[in-house]
């Protein structure tokens, strides 16, 4: 996260994150504690600050950098099991109290077929092998691969990763911590969300300068869209997100994360 006196911005993987702090930085100096974490703490009256994006385009990009070699769930999903083995033996050693989770996740990892997913990410510019890896991630064997505790909770049988990582990052930690394991429907998310999100302000990553403009000047900086047009970084590479999707990849989007593109009014790609 991105901390200054006057914000706090949270920063949710594959939304130009990483950009968005920079930005920020350049007219609010501050520091950056680690990078995707929830925030922990009281934030002593500062506005909180998240972002977002279409989850069209947000499952493209996670894929497209993917196929760059890049990204924590690349590197999980093709990993073998001694490297998986190696890297959760080196994380508890930071973190014993993980070892029940990274032992169930060992027993998931332990069968996964991770030729197949490395052939997932042979090339960005192929649509058939994005559609194909997009329904693998929403099959039930395909969540049970993904990290954290998304595996382990029964939202995973009706939302897809965006929508868990968007809850845990942007929902009251300590209600997270209690009542993450309590969502089993849309209603469900929808009223948490409601009740015990703690961001005041969101980012689109569609309209990046606009939003930070109109948020700085609401805290009294002098600043306009112009002013911060610069060229993003960890970009992912990739074609136009049209070109990846079919019906019925629309389709899976769209039901696998059903709260984000309601709550925020996002369309789908034209096909």
């Amino acid at each position: 996260m991105f901390i200054n006196d006057k914000l706090i911005y949270l920063q949710l993987q594959k939304t130009a994150s990483t950009h968005i702090a920079l930005l920020l930085d350049s007219r609010l100096p501050g520091k950056q504690v680690g990078k995707h974490g929830p925030l922990t703490r009281d934030p002593g009256g500062r506005m909180v600050v998240g972002s977002v994006r279409n989850p069209w385009n947000w499952y493209v990009s996670l894929w497209a950098f993917g196929c760059q070699q890049r990204g924590a769930i690349r590197n999980r999903l093709v990993a073998s099991f001694p490297a998986n083995l190696t890297h959760i033996l080196r994380r508890n050693s930071i973190h014993p109290g993980r070892w029940l989770q990274s032992v169930r996740q060992l027993r998931l990892q332990a069968h996964k077929n991770a030729a197949l997913w490395q052939s997932l990410y042979a090339s960005s510019d192929d649509p058939e092998l994005f559609r194909e890896w997009l329904r693998n991630m929403f099959t039930g064997k395909g969540k049970s691969l993904q990290p954290g505790e998304y595996p382990f909770l029964p939202m995973n049988r009706i939302a897809g990763l965006m929508t868990f990582r968007f809850l845990r990052l942007f929902i009251d930690d300590g209600v997270w911590r209690n009542r993450a394991s309590d969502i089993k429907t849309l209603a469900d998310i929808r009223a948490l969300f409601e009740q015990h999100c703690i961001v005041d302000e969101f980012i689109r990553t569609e309209s990046i300068e606009r939003d930070i403009a109109r948020l700085l000047t609401g805290l009294g900086v002098d600043v306009n869209e112009e002013d911060l047009q610069t060229a993003k970084a960890n970009t992912s590479r990739r074609r136009d997100v049209n070109y990846y999707y079919d019906a019925e990849s629309i389709e899976l989007v769209r039901e696998q994360e059903q709260f984000i593109i309601g709550h925020f009014g996002y369309e789908p790609p034209a096909v």
